[in-house]
């Protein structure tokens, strides 16, 4: 089950990054809220994609 739900999150930091990243290049210009909110969704992306990837590793070590 931890399997499941690691590979899910992992699914979402990859949707989640790649939106953010794909924003960041259709010019916003730093500084505006926008900008500052898909920083900040790219950072959380990222952050999710290694926890999952981490918790799927160890689950499969387990295994």
């Amino acid at each position: 089950m931890t399997g499941v739900l690691a590979r899910t999150g992992l699914y979402v930091a990859v949707l989640m990054t790649l939106a953010s990243a794909f924003a960041l290049v259709m010019s916003l210009t730093p500084g505006t809220a926008e900008y500052v909110v898909s920083v900040l969704t790219l950072c959380l992306g990222l952050l999710l994609g290694s926890l999952s990837s981490v918790v799927i590793f160890l689950e499969r070590k387990r295994q």
